[in-house]
């Protein structure tokens, strides 16, 4: 802890804000002017806390912080998402079995009155102990063990365990099935459940759900969670038994902290839709965000939103009137082309465009190349195919 301590002085810590924006090279390769912290230390330093800037901003704000290796940051959830977890549960005691860098056992020091970290890495162990104190946090007990050896030690049941399994092999390479990670909770959850009355889990946004479902047995909802229209981390709340039906919760989170949400029960997933229809120049297209097309309630948007979907597998929708409610972006059609070389050559080749494809032969990027368009401005324009199966070009301008 000693060399730790070291990077709290108020010279370490001046020295580390004056030289946020400058070289990292330079700084490892330069003399440290501190005798009791080198030149790799600093620039580990610096370049964690720019990094913290936009992914934990209430880190880079606060004093005498210290952080963890690149790894241990890369691995740790944002602030965003956290403070999104501190919203879904609350209690009296909740234990982080997989603490790493803490940002999530700051957000539940929020929503319980007692957290648990339990992380087996002992300076890790001992950067957040120092971060909780820095925080003004007082309700967070630090552990430095395994949870196995730590919930063996614990006579009374939690209000809820947290469990964010490490998603590396042996060799350092990510892997997301449940059964690859660390601790493997397809043998393991039992003996979480004997400790507690329900478990909180958070896996890459690459797992199955219906897989998910089938090996973590008693759940009863899962939150997928965006940020920036990209998904993020999947939420998992497993009980003590099953429920006849699983809330399932979409967000997606925006820097600004808006969100945009849409929950629904997973038997929805299943009712058989069938509202199609062509899209009409002057009309509405609507492109689900990241979230719901994780969740595939693609059937369920289009009947709860009363919105046409344009072909089964294309995942665009469109209405005549504005739904200013849709968890996604929105955009006014103002021109539909129909998929023939020469008149695209005409109107867009060489035109600045926002391109995406839905369910279309031929890749964004190979569309670009042979048309000769540049990314950027303010036209979007969609690469599609109808219910008739009619290869289309949708021009449009974003609503929102």
């Amino acid at each position: 802890m000693a060399k730790l301590k070291s990077i709290l002085k108020k010279e370490v810590q001046d020295f580390i804000d004056a030289n946020i924006n400058a070289d990292i090279t330079r700084i490892i390769l330069s003399k440290s002017p501190f005798a009791d912290v080198d030149s790799k230390t600093l620039a580990q330093q610096i370049e964690a806390k720019r990094k913290a800037k936009s992914k934990l901003p209430t880190w880079f704000k606060s004093q005498k912080i210290i952080y963890p290796k690149n790894i241990n940051l890369q691995q740790s959830s944002s602030e965003l998402t956290a403070n999104y977890k501190l919203k879904q549960i609350k209690g009296q005691r909740i234990a982080d079995l997989t603490g790493g860098f803490g940002i999530d056992t700051f957000a539940f020091s929020q929503s319980f009155s007692k957290v648990d970290h339990v992380e087996r890495n002992s300076e890790l162990s001992e950067i957040v102990q120092q971060n909780m104190a820095s925080l003004n946090v007082n309700n967070v007990e630090c552990h430095t063990t395994t949870a196995q050896e730590f919930l063996s030690t614990q006579q009374d049941k939690f209000d809820y365990l947290f469990i964010d399994p490490s998603r590396r092999d042996a060799s350092q390479n990510k892997v997301f099935r449940l059964q690859d990670c660390e601790p493997d909770l397809t043998k393991e959850l039992h003996f979480y459940l004997s400790k507690s009355e329900k478990v909180y889990i958070k896996t890459s946004p690459l797992l199955d759900l219906d897989l998910g479902i089938q090996q973590l047995k008693n759940v009863e909802s899962i939150a997928i969670v965006a940020v920036q229209n990209e998904v993020k981390e999947l939420l998992w709340l497993v009980g003590q038994e099953s429920l006849k039906d699983i809330n399932i919760k979409t967000v997606n989170i925006k820097t600004n902290g808006t969100q945009e949400s849409f929950d629904f029960n997973w038997s929805d997933k299943s009712i058989e839709f069938s509202n199609y229809a062509e899209p009409q120049k002057d009309s509405y297209l609507y492109e689900p965000n990241a979230s719901i097309m994780k969740s595939g309630a693609f059937q369920h948007i289009s009947k709860y939103f009363n919105l046409k979907k344009l072909e089964v597998n294309s995942h665009l929708y469109a209405s005549s009137e504005k739904n200013q409610n849709f968890p996604g972006r929105v955009f006014k059609i103002n021109q539909i082309l129909d998929y023939k070389p020469k008149l695209i050559k005409k109107e867009l080749g060489g035109e600045k465009l926002n391109l995406s494809a839905r369910n279309f032969p031929i890749k964004v990027e190979d569309f670009k190349k042979k048309y000769k368009i540049k990314d950027g401005g303010k036209t979007y324009v969609f690469l599609t195919t109808t219910i008739s199966q009619r290869k289309i070009i949708l021009i449009c301008d974003k609503i929102n």
